[in-house]
């Protein structure tokens, strides 16, 4: 690994999340609680979820309609920090923030608009399982030691974050059943790649 500090602001995740364990530390960014109540009186906000922010169109002749969606991709603010003291360049850090997604089931990202058409706002609402806060640490620990192992063939890790984008972008409520079906044998087509790169 190299020697160089790489830190990357990441979101939304509404709870306060502070740890360190090997070369990696994360941490809260200040005004977490203002920056959840301002999002959560959002009216793009509905039963958990929010939704890409609707747009206002202009009629010819006078007038305006609302649409569905002024885009599909959208951003949300960004809550937390991650540092890596050794990190090995940037994708390595989003490698480790698409681990913390998975584990908080919660959709996190570094970009500024990381989201297509809705994601909830709350935690573990994507996945079926949950990780005591002690075991957060360990489990991110074990995905960095994870990169340092694979670094060299970064298919694997292209397919793990792929893997969980379309295990998570198949939960949206508003898919039809085919759209859930697809997304999720995409998720299964990544797991099988990936275990294929690894053997």
């Amino acid at each position: 690994m190299s020697n160089n500090v790489a830190e990357t602001e990441f979101g939304y995740y509404p709870n306060p999340l502070s740890f360190a364990v090997g070369d990696i530390e994360v941490r809260t960014l200040s005004g977490l609680e203002k920056t959840v109540a301002a999002l959560v009186g959002s009216e793009q906000i509905n039963a958990e979820w929010i939704y890409a922010p609707r747009r206002e169109v202009r009629l010819l002749g006078g007038g305006s309609q609302h649409r569905p969606y002024a885009s599909r991709v959208f951003g949300l603010p960004k809550t937390h920090v991650i540092r890596h003291a050794k990190a090995d360049g940037g994708n390595h850090l989003v490698f480790l923030v698409w681990v913390l997604s998975f584990f908080l089931g919660i959709r996190l990202t570094t970009t500024e608009a990381g989201y297509l058409d809705s994601t909830p706002i709350i935690p573990r609402k994507l996945v079926d399982f949950s990780l005591s806060d002690s075991n957060l640490p360990k489990a991110l620990a074990l995905a960095d030691a994870f990169w340092a192992t694979n670094r060299a063939e970064p298919m694997r890790a292209k397919c793990f974050a792929a893997a969980v984008h379309a295990l998570f972008l198949s939960q949206n409520p508003q898919h039809l059943q085919f759209e859930e079906f697809i997304l999720l044998y995409t998720a299964l087509d990544a797991c099988y790649k990936l275990s294929s790169l690894l053997r």
